[in-house]
């Protein structure tokens, strides 16, 4: 899976990820209890560029990463390490 956004709110990231045919907006807590809150499929966007570009229009305050993040496990530990390299 890859990571496309990461942000920090209190004790929950919220992001962004990709995991086979589609694009997930997620949280995640210190618990690592995962909750998906939308899913976007890859394949109406022509590539990540265009798929940035397209939620930027919506939430224009997301940072997403201009190199995505691999990651094997979701958990919140991992995902904060990602999140204070990109800081």
């Amino acid at each position: 899976m890859k990571i496309l956004s990461l942000e920090l709110a209190n004790d929950t990231l919220i992001g962004y990820r990709e995991v086979g045919p589609y694009y997930i907006k997620f949280e995640i807590d210190k618990a690592n209890n995962v909750t998906d809150l939308e899913e976007f499929k890859v394949s109406k966007y022509r590539n990540y560029l265009h798929f940035v570009g397209v939620l930027g229009k919506f939430n224009p305050y997301t940072q997403f990463f201009k190199k995505p993040s691999k990651l094997k496990v979701l958990s919140y530990n991992e995902l904060i390490k990602i999140f204070k390299k990109s800081e």
